[in-house]
């Protein structure tokens, strides 16, 4: 594709032809003011603040929206665009309190820098009606719509990039307000707290709440004075000194990469998602946004090592505490230790650890304790052969042609996820969910299907089964080497959907349209979640599932494969480095961790 030369300012500038008039000033350092654009939603011109001015032209178009193109002459700072962004911002301010000191964005305000960069030259009186107090959204953060200038982005991102589309638009006194449907709780309409409408809004309408202690202090404080309070606050968590480090959140297996906020000390301030994490794309769910800081400062941590003894435990320094163990392990010979872990150490602490007990103890009984049916699929995955070449990215799922969730319910595994399937699904890629229970990213469904527990291995046959009648009719399908077609037509054979339907529960019409989608154009991607991996058919559910991706040729590099979904905190980590094992998984039946069949 040509490069696209045009000018602006006066200047002669080259850019591609997919740029907006936005992206070439902001590379060219060329100040352009903005409220509803942000680079992580689509943009649209609603505030109508970046706009400029075209050579032969009609009005005034936003930069953020207008794609260049060959010969435009574009300026941005006439002062017929300096007049219209001033009018456009009276109509912002005219509704928005003068207390800029006592709010909690004072100085990292965007509508602040918008005042400053615009100007303004018009009579700006507070408003008269008086303010109505914050609503507290659950233990997280606060709505005070107030101050909201209804530039739409907490909406957006809700819909856009969430899918959760719990945050609208509705119409309120002749004019567009945020609100919820049906004018309901935040809560009540399914907001799952994730956050990403408070880390996008410009202003302080949606912002955390503050800590317990500093809390407890403003209130002392608000028996004197409470504006005083409220600025003097604010000014004392401003001008602490604050260090910024990025980090992996531990709560699940998901990778999400984090900005932690820390004091002098040391201690966690604000946990945020960091916005070029790759895994998870500047998102967070509620336990790594407002949980984790607490998770990893709560009282009860271990600080130092404890002792048993005499029937309790009692602390010891690390130097006698290592002397002892260090004692003790050189006592039995090789094979005479096995060493249990947890997922909650980082991937490097787990191959210290796996090296620690191969080399020094000499034993290869090490292990990650891990729920028995996780630890069965990925004992099958690990010795099935063709399955590496199956193993699917959730960075790719927009690829897929059709996505089947099998027991997956991203809200109580991994959130993060399912932001990326509702996102998916949002830009056109077909879901077939699939869970004994309804879940609620069955909404987002083009089909759900709801079986019986345990009978996951035959609903995969009778898809199978589908999926290759039609394949047959239709011409061979494209499977890997060494797959025998007409063999693996003759086991799946009596899985009928008659008789499938009477084994599963679910309705045979469903399990055609299902098969139908399931070879949807484009790849085929399988997500699976805790659901499928607690059901005692763990193994064979694996098999049926790479079965299913061989006769689609549901591939990752093109968007499809097998992408898990289960794990707690780096069981990822673990799998990958060969720690996960059935003989170390806890099994629900007994009480000696052994796993069995």
């Amino acid at each position: 594709m040509h490069s696209i030369r045009f000018r602006i300012n006066g200047q002669e500038v080259e850019a591609e032809p997919d740029q907006t008039i936005m992206d070439v000033a902001d590379s060219l350092g060329v100040i352009i003011p903005r409220l509803c654009h942000h680079p992580s939603l689509k943009p649209n011109g609603d505030c109508r603040l970046c706009a400029v001015e075209i050579a032969d032209h009609r009005g005034l178009p936003a930069a953020c929206s207008t794609p260049v193109t060959d010969g435009m002459r574009i300026w941005t700072r006439t002062p017929k665009v300096l007049d219209f962004r001033r009018e456009m911002l009276q109509l912002i301010l005219q509704d928005h309190p003068r207390e800029c000191l006592g709010c909690a964005r004072n100085g990292t305000c965007e509508l602040q820098r918008l005042v400053e960069t615009v100007g303004i030259d018009f009579p700006y009186a507070p408003p008269a009606r008086k303010r109505p107090p914050a609503e507290t959204v659950g233990a997280c953060f606060e709505r005070d719509m107030t101050l909201c200038v209804r530039c739409g982005r907490c909406v957006r991102v809700c819909h856009e990039v969430r899918g959760a589309r719990v945050i609208v638009f509705r119409e309120k006194g002749g004019r567009q307000e945020v609100a919820t449907p049906l004018g309901r709780s935040l809560v009540d309409s399914g907001c799952q707290l994730c956050g990403a409408c408070v880390d996008i809004c410009p202003v302080g309408a949606l912002r955390d709440r503050t800590d317990a202690a500093t809390a407890r202090a403003g209130e002392r404080m608000l028996e004197v004075c409470e504006n005083l309070s409220r600025m003097v606050m604010d000014l004392y968590r401003k001008e602490s000194s604050r260090a910024r480090k990025q980090s992996i959140c531990t709560l699940c297996s998901s990778n999400c990469a984090m900005s932690f906020e820390l004091a002098e000390s040391g201690r966690i301030l604000q946990v945020r998602p960091s916005p070029n994490g790759s895994r998870n794309s500047g998102q967070a769910c509620v336990q790594g946004r407002y949980l984790l800081k607490d998770y990893l400062q709560r009282e009860d941590r271990l600080a130092k090592p404890l002792v048993l003894e005499n029937g309790g435990y009692r602390e010891a320094d690390w130097e006698s505490v290592l002397s002892q163990l260090a004692e003790k392990l050189s006592s039995h010979g090789a094979w005479e230790t096995a060493v249990l872990t947890d997922a909650g150490l980082t991937s490097e602490e787990l191959f210290c650890l796996q090296k620690f007990a191969r080399t020094v103890l000499k034993t290869n009984l090490i292990g990650c304790l891990t729920p028995a049916g996780e630890a069965a699929m990925e004992e099958t995955l690990w010795r099935l052969p063709a399955v590496s070449g199956f193993r699917g990215s959730l960075s790719k799922l927009n690829r897929a042609g059709c996505i089947l969730a099998l027991g997956v319910n991203p809200p109580a595994s991994q959130p993060v996820a399912g932001t990326i399937l509702r996102r998916a699904v949002l830009d056109g890629t077909r879901l077939v969910t699939a869970s004994p229970l309804s879940v609620g990213i069955g909404r987002y469904a083009d089909l759900h299907l709801s079986y019986y527990p345990g009978t996951e291995p035959i609903l995969l046959a009778g898809l199978a089964h589908l999926v290759l009648q039609a394949l047959g009719e239709a011409g061979s399908p494209e499977v890997p080497p060494g797959v025998d077609i007409e063999k693996l037509r003759s086991h799946l054979a009596p899985f009928g959907p008659g008789e499938v339907s009477r084994f599963t529960g679910v309705h045979a019409e469903h399990l055609v349209e299902a098969a139908c989608l399931l070879r949807a154009d484009g790849p085929l991607a399988i997500l699976v979640g805790p659901g499928a991996a607690e059901s005692a058919e763990a193994r064979e559910t694996i098999h049926g599932m790479v079965t299913l991706l061989q006769i689609t040729g549901g591939r990752p590099e093109s968007g499809g494969g097998l992408i898990p979904l289960y794990g707690k905190a780096n069981v990822r980590g673990a799998t990958d480095l060969g720690l996960v094992s059935p003989l170390f998984g806890t099994c629900p039946h007994g009480t000696d961790g052994l796993y069995r069949p």
